[in-house]
């Protein structure tokens, strides 16, 4: 009879695990890319991660230019002077709003073709001139 219960008990935490695994999966999908804008106004676009906290993967921002033609260019998180990694943690409580860019969009194109993202200039962060 004991050894009958802790099969049990066993097999009832492996149940609840699967059912974690299953319920945060989705959460953790990087295959789809999202633009999320926080409260300083800054929009951020990459891969979203829901679990165990909201973080951005391959992020890349929009930068203006101060051109008038083209006025914001689409800049890699990782090209910044300081180096970061190619990872942001968002706070949840400073995220206006979340939305999934659609694969055809002029972004959505973008990011999703790297061959795009290396000839591209657009990409790149604007030269200071002296």
């Amino acid at each position: 009879m004991q050894k009958a219960t802790k099969c049990i008990c066993g097999i009832i935490v492996v149940l609840v695990f699967v059912c974690l695994g299953l319920w945060a999966w989705p959460m953790t999908s990087w295959a789809d890319y999202y633009a999320v804008a926080v409260e300083t106004g800054d929009v951020y676009f990459g891969k979203l991660g829901r679990f165990p906290n909201l973080q951005l993967r391959d992020v890349w921002f929009l930068q203006q230019t101060g051109d008038e033609e083209n006025p914001y260019s689409l800049v890699k998180f990782t090209d910044l002077r300081w180096s970061p990694e190619d990872k942001l943690e968002l706070n949840y409580d400073r995220v206006v709003w979340i939305v999934k860019l659609n694969e055809l969009g002029q972004v959505g194109t973008f990011l999703k073709n790297p061959a795009l993202r290396q000839s591209n200039p657009v990409s790149q962060p604007p030269t200071e001139t002296p």
